[in-house]
């Protein structure tokens, strides 16, 4: 492992003050009763809070001493600790790499521009020469809730809450000198097999077989908690290579993590060659910290690349980001000062024991099933209470367009009042409530993590603030 050396790098310590939770709005003690938001940030909680903070203090302790040694013995085992943690739910080998990062759209940055640096064609498969000299284009597919663009979801990257020694600086270029494509496919209008045509169309389009290589990002849930046919476009891109054309698979389970039984979330890399996730939204860890599990000839070849002479020079890795076998056979220039944040990371430790031990059961998959069907007996009673008011309609799950139980996702039909509108609404006063909004739809999550919100004062204020609405 290289030594981080914040000391000498001049880096400025952080607080003994600071705080792992970010703030915005209200004080949390007067929402996070009612606290029903979950795409952007979980609600923070003890389990979760005390670790980052205690790694704050370990952190000043190391560096008011001066121990470098110490400071990088400790980074490494918490590091170690949070992919010793992903392996177990995932239920992956001890050796799959895992890769740190800070937001979700970090790591589907890296994963996918480290993918396009590997770029061979799948008959090169081990082949340690790099990129073929023939290929000239890249092209990144991407599946969004609204059909947003792709760069510009690219770059709208959260940084950790305390940047404790974190920083953001470059991202991992695309390789030089080739053309590159990004597209966006817009999910809303599109149910699950019209979606895998239009991902093998846009392939097709994009593709000219071994003179360029590909890549599709795909999330498993949406924010919607609509749940994507993941295994069925794994199928398609195994068809697609049978076909000549150079393409990669990323599995984004960002939104979708802690929603699905443990069948769902095992060995992720037997279909696709990356795999993210993050420990806020459904475990209820704190902005921001995330992950993705990549499949080693994969990332061997990655490290060979930085080592050829028309790779980037520009150093856009942080410190602990790859464990030290491969951190130690990285050139020193692509390494930024800085290195991940660990409170976050140790945070995302404790969200994933928890999650993989909560529940009754006598193993993990036992586990996610008693907790899915308490779940779904917590929907039955939101949607209930929902249904029963005037002007909300509760976007249902179908066969072509299924839904995951954790999410409920509701419509306002009321003329001239936008969700957004109700959302401003419900937060205003004395009884603070947290929706999220999600295009025309208005979001809860059902959590796992803490208790369930009170859903009769959800109903009782949404009613309400429908009823002052009408009459403006």
């Amino acid at each position: 492992m290289k030594r981080f050396d914040p000391i000498g790098q001049g880096l400025v310590a952080p607080a003994a003050s600071l705080s792992p939770v970010p703030v915005h709005g209200v004080a949390w003690k007067q929402k996070w009763r009612n606290w029903w938001a979950g795409t952007n940030i979980a609600s923070p909680t003890t389990e979760m809070f005390a670790p980052a903070k205690n790694s704050i203090a370990s952190v000043l302790r190391f560096v008011g001493a001066g121990d470098v040694d110490a400071l990088n013995d400790y980074y490494e085992q918490e590091t170690d600790y949070a992919r010793y943690w992903t392996r177990k739910v995932l239920a992956l080998s001890d050796d799959v790499p895992v890769i740190l990062d800070a937001s979700g759209r970090s790591s589907v940055t890296l994963a996918t521009r480290m993918l396009f640096h590997v770029g061979r064609h799948p008959d090169f498969r081990g082949f340690a020469g790099g990129l073929p000299s023939y290929l000239r284009k890249v092209f990144l597919v991407r599946v969004t809730e609204d059909g947003g663009d792709a760069v510009e979801a690219k770059n709208a990257s959260f940084a950790p809450v305390t940047k404790v020694f974190f920083e953001s600086g470059s991202t991992l270029a695309y390789p030089v000198g080739k053309e590159v494509e990004e597209k966006s496919i817009n999910l809303s209008s599109l149910d699950n097999d019209q979606l895998v045509g239009a991902l093998e169309e846009a392939v097709v389009q994009s593709s000219s077989g071994a003179g360029t290589c590909g890549c599709i990002v795909l999330p498993t849930v949406s924010e919607t908690g609509r749940l994507l046919p993941v295994k069925e476009v794994a199928a398609l891109v195994r068809d697609l290579r049978k076909r000549g054309h150079n393409l990669f698979f990323v599995v984004d389970d960002e939104q979708g993590m802690a929603r699905r039984d443990a069948e769902a979330t095992a060995d992720p890399l037997s279909y696709c060659d990356a795999y993210l996730f993050s420990a806020s939204k459904a475990l209820g860890g704190l902005l921001t910290a995330s992950a993705f599990a990549m499949r080693e000839e994969l990332v061997q070849i990655f490290i060979e690349k930085t080592q050829e002479a028309d790779f980037p020079q520009e150093a856009a890795l942080a410190h602990f980001q790859f464990e030290p076998r491969f951190e130690e056979r990285l050139p020193e220039w692509i390494l930024k000062r800085g290195a991940v944040s660990l409170p976050e990371i140790a945070a995302m430790n404790a969200a994933f024991m928890y999650f993989y031990q909560r529940g009754k059961g006598d193993s993990f998959a036992e586990r996610r099933r008693n907790q899915l069907a308490l779940v779904e007996a917590e929907r039955t009673k939101i949607v209930k209470a929902l249904s029963s008011i005037a002007g909300v309609r509760v976007l249902e799950s179908t066969a072509s367009r299924p839904l995951v139980p954790s999410i409920v996702c509701f419509a306002i039909e009321q003329g001239g009042v936008t969700a957004g509108a109700v959302k401003h609404a419900l937060q205003e006063g004395d009884t603070v409530v947290t929706p999220t909004a999600v295009g025309p739809y208005l979001r809860l999550d059902i959590p796992e993590y803490r208790s369930v919100p009170p859903v009769d004062v959800l109903a009782a204020k949404l009613a309400r603030v429908l009823g002052n609405l009408a009459q403006q």
